[in-house]
């Protein structure tokens, strides 16, 4: 039997799959200053159970704590927090503030580790899917973006039909981005919540719209920047609910077999030897 050669014929078998409903919160203080949020039995690597960490690499997310004290009545400082679990999606919470542009922003690193020494481990193949790229209802509203690095991964799926609009991070609207150049996924389209996926596997056509799955091989860590924020040209006046500014999630899981096998798969640019 021929061997798959391409990266996107590769993608298609996932070797590893993130499985967040048969995995456990064994630690969620990703909004304290050095905690983390840590998915227990993510998945199998080599015949071995590993986790999946999230951490904060830099920003101001613990800033938080303040706005769940406020909306949830999360004490400052305590152990509940919405970050978790929704359905077979991992989930952290992000809160944009009037007046402070960078509030709902998060910078994050992933690693799959032992989960008796926490060191990462490298898995073969796996695929991670970001999910419900969407926006707030009105004319002022809150938008989303991920923002990652996609040289990070083999390989990455949009639908054919994507809502998802790309673009660089240095300003370019060409892509793909140039190495070294994050990529910026861009929200499009508003949401109404009852249209949030929580089955990757029987993901919707408009679910599909807006999500994007990466690959990644012989990889145990990759980093990101999510965030839920208010475009310049409405100079603070966006409004996220009939309340006024308030938190939203950012939704993510492991393989999403249709959006691999279906969509429409792009490779990074090859990396400069310079």
């Amino acid at each position: 039997m021929q061997q798959p050669t391409s990266p996107c014929e590769r993608s298609g078998s996932t070797i590893t799959k993130l499985d967040f409903y048969n995995s456990t919160i064994s630690n969620n203080t990703l909004h304290l200053i050095g905690g983390e949020l840590r998915y227990k039995g993510i998945g199998i690597v080599r015949d071995s159970s590993v986790d999946l960490v999230v951490t904060v690499t830099s920003g101001d997310y613990t800033n938080i704590t303040n706005s769940w004290a406020a909306q949830y009545n999360v004490p400052v400082g305590g152990s509940s927090t919405p970050n978790g679990l929704n359905g077979n999606f991992g989930t952290i919470n992000l809160q944009t503030k009037q007046f402070a542009p960078k509030s709902g922003e998060g910078h994050f690193r992933m690693c799959l580790v032992d989960p008796l020494t926490s060191e990462p481990t490298k898995a073969e193949n796996f695929t991670f899917t970001v999910a419900d790229l969407d926006q707030r209802r009105g004319e002022k509203n809150i938008k989303e973006k991920l923002i990652m690095d996609v040289s990070q991964a083999e390989t990455y799926h949009l639908w054919n039909n994507t809502e998802i609009k790309m673009e660089c991070e240095d300003g370019s609207t060409a892509t793909p981005c140039t190495p070294g150049v994050r990529t910026v996924f861009l929200s499009t389209e508003k949401g109404i919540g009852l249209d949030n996926p929580d089955d990757p596997t029987t993901m919707t056509e408009l679910q599909l719209k807006r999500a994007v799955s990466f690959t990644f091989v012989n990889t145990a860590c990759w980093e990101f920047t999510y965030d839920h924020y208010c475009p310049l040209e409405y100079n603070n006046e966006c409004r996220m609910n009939r309340y006024g500014y308030s938190g939203g999630y950012f939704l993510f899981a492991g393989t999403t077999e249709r959006l691999v096998n279906e969509g429409e798969c792009l490779t990074p640019p090859a990396q400069s030897n310079d």
